[in-house]
């Protein structure tokens, strides 16, 4: 069970990181994923890429897979195929929260 908690936001007590208000103006000021570079020519990346390796790098999972920048767009890194990996979503996840 998560405790109570002030809003990342405005303050307000919730049971989550932010309230429903907050989430929902943090959304609309957020970059859409195309304008972030997730567009068509990164789905059929992913997909091929996929296709070769059908399975998790880190725990040969073949379910939900995913297409992961080892080195994050944040970070400098490229979408380029030598900075690709593919990842289960567990994996892909945990990735992302070190």
């Amino acid at each position: 069970m998560v405790l109570p908690r002030p809003c990342n936001g405005c303050g307000v007590t919730v049971r989550a990181s932010r309230c429903d208000a907050c989430k929902r103006l943090l959304e609309r000021k957020r970059p859409k994923r195309a304008d972030r570079g997730y567009d068509s020519k990164w789905h059929e990346l992913s997909r091929t890429m996929r296709a070769q390796h059908p399975f998790c790098t880190l725990c040969h999972s073949t379910k939900d897979l995913t297409l992961d920048h080892i080195k994050s767009l944040a970070q400098g890194g490229l979408t380029i195929p030598s900075n690709l990996q593919v990842l289960c979503r567990k994996c892909n996840s945990q990735k992302g929260s070190k």
